[in-house]
């Protein structure tokens, strides 16, 4: 079982696999509606040997907020190619203008030395809040957090500031020109942009 699995079922809003659309799953409606082409890919052909990204993966990307740029991390909802939903995505295709992504935001707090005893990430994840959104594909970059948990069964997301600063730095230099007008405008919130424990934005 893959790490966002293992940790899907702890967050808030409820899971289900017969759907891999969050509204969908609440509803409990089928997991594929009539019609979609599980095996899709640009050529044709299976892409199972290449990375891919995966419906439930966390991922990054970046918004705008408070008149500033920030790196969001979130949960894939839904996957898209040429406009058909797809189970997952070759990572070598996300850049292509055929790729999108269709997400949840996920909440960051700063981690606690009860929640990380060797101090080695200074993030953890909480829940999922209320931003959702469906951009192209180049605006996501998949990520693969360490899992951790202080109390049986109460899994969540590590992640380490300078890890997420290369990540904010890379996805700018190679998004920001290009897909300016696609990066989703949000307002500020209680879950959004991450805060420091004194209260400060994080720089991510």
């Amino acid at each position: 079982m893959n790490k966002s699995r293992a940790i899907a079922q702890h967050f808030h809003y409820a899971r289900s696999v017969s759907s891999t659309n969050r509204l969908r799953r609440i509803a409990q409606e089928s997991r594929f509606r009539p019609g979609h082409d599980l095996n899709y890919t640009p050529s044709g052909d299976s892409c199972s040997n290449e990375l891919s990204l995966s419906i439930l993966q966390p991922i990054t990307t970046l918004v705008f907020c408070d008149q500033r740029l920030f790196l969001c991390i979130a949960e894939v909802n839904s996957l898209f190619l040429d406009g058909k939903s797809v189970e997952d995505i070759p990572v070598s295709i996300l850049p292509e203008k055929i790729s999108q992504v269709s997400y949840q935001g996920l909440c960051l707090i700063p981690a606690t030395f009860a929640d990380i005893p060797d101090g080695k990430y200074d993030w953890r994840s909480s829940s999922l809040f209320t931003l959702s959104a469906k951009v192209p594909g180049a605006l996501i970059q998949p990520v693969n957090p360490g899992i951790a948990s202080h109390i049986p069964g109460n899994l969540f997301f590590v992640f380490e500031t300078s890890v997420l600063m290369a990540i904010a730095v890379n996805l700018r230099d190679h998004v920001v020109c290009s897909h300016h007008r696609a990066i989703l405008l949000i307002k500020v919130s209680d879950c959004f942009p991450y805060q420091e424990l004194d209260g400060a934005y994080s720089h991510c």
